[in-house]
């Protein structure tokens, strides 16, 4: 019997970029408080792999 491993991301092990962290979890981390954001829609970065990314320029305040 093959014993399953955890995800990598389950062990703490973060591979990138990309890092996989939504716009939401951004603005939680990076807050208006701290930072001017730009109104969306926010330009999208073109992957070879035919994903996307996000790309959104911010100012700290």
């Amino acid at each position: 019997m093959q014993m399953l491993r955890p995800a990598a991301s389950e062990q703490g092990v973060i591979h990138g970029p990309p890092y996989h962290c939504d716009i939401n979890a951004m603005r939680a981390l990076f807050t208006e408080k701290a930072w001017v954001w730009p109104k969306p829609p926010y330009a999208k970065v073109g992957h070879p792999n035919l994903s996307h990314e996000l790309a959104v320029h911010l100012v700290r305040r």
